[in-house]
């Protein structure tokens, strides 16, 4: 058995000493994953906070809460912790165990594994042998659609998206992203180009900003780069816009309230993992995959 705990920093209010504390805690407790995440909120967005103006004036500015993150992480890693992805840590003892958390492996890789979502706001995800066309679904958001959509249609997918070839190439390395590393020799080997041609401008770019570097010849975010990670799918994904004018956007399945915004990893080799949402304690004697 391992537990897991998910930290949300960065919030209204709380010193950087005050988060520093609370992660301390954390540690204390013996957790053998712990998962950070900052809080997104800004005006426009739409939620109940986005519209208090005394929580938008205590959040903490870009900088500062960046500066917050890269604090944070080097209190996990100094205290033996593992990062396994650009928000979860894994303590040394569980790490490359039966123990650990073995659906990340397989959401890194969206060229060798499918993915089905279970329940309300599941994402699955196939894509042909060549990997050269997905598709991904998703389903109603709230549970009272998803029933009402399940007893109507007989199926809980709301929205879908077809993923053409080059939607694929960014698709594969936003997931690498989120793994910590880019391997140039695996995309060449499976697009049969270069990544540093096929994203010339874009990894100058980052490089400049010193959001990404390069380690044992892969290319990796750094500390900075791991907190802007949206902004560096972004500038990957733009490129996509660029080179097809008009792009199709998410389309409905049937008519009702938009889903979330949200990019998942898609599982198999073509094998499909079961998706589940855990926080608190995670049984491994049947390891499945969740994003």
């Amino acid at each position: 058995m391992t537990v897991s705990g998910d930290l949300l920093f960065n919030l209204p209010g709380p010193s950087p000493n005050a988060m520093r504390d609370d992660l301390r805690r954390a540690i204390e407790l013996g957790l053998d994953q712990i998962c950070l995440y900052h809080l997104v909120l800004f005006r426009g967005l739409g939620t109940v906070w986005s519209r208090n103006s005394e929580l938008l004036d205590a959040i903490p500015s870009n900088q500062q809460a960046c500066q917050n993150w890269i604090a944070l992480r080097k209190q996990l890693l100094t205290a033996g912790y593992v990062q396994t992805t650009l928000t979860n840590f894994e303590r040394q003892s569980v790490h490359e165990t039966q123990r650990r958390f073995s659906y990340e492996n397989f959401s890194f890789q969206p060229n060798r594994y499918d993915m089905v979502g279970f329940g309300p706001s599941g994402i699955s995800f196939a894509a042909n042998k060549s990997f050269t066309r997905g598709w991904k679904t998703t389903n109603s958001e709230s549970t009272i659609e998803y029933l009402q959509r399940m007893k109507k249609t007989g199926t809980p997918c709301e929205r879908f998206f077809i993923y053409d070839e080059y939607d694929l190439r960014v698709f594969y390395l936003i997931r690498r992203l989120a793994a910590l590393a880019i391997e140039p020799h695996d995309y060449e080997r499976q697009f049969g180009v270069l990544v540093s041609r096929d994203f010339a401008q874009e990894f100058v770019a980052l490089s400049d900003a010193r959001l990404i570097g390069t380690r044992k010849k892969a290319i990796v975010p750094t500390a900075k780069g791991m907190f802007y990670a949206d902004a560096i799918a972004s500038l990957f994904a733009r490129k996509s816009k660029r080179a097809f004018p008009g792009k199709q956007k998410a389309r409905r399945l049937f008519s009702t309230r938009p889903t979330r915004k949200s990019e998942v990893a898609l599982h198999g080799e073509r094998k499909t993992h079961r998706l589940s949402r855990v926080n608190e304690t995670h049984d491994h004697s049947n390891s499945g995959g969740h994003m």
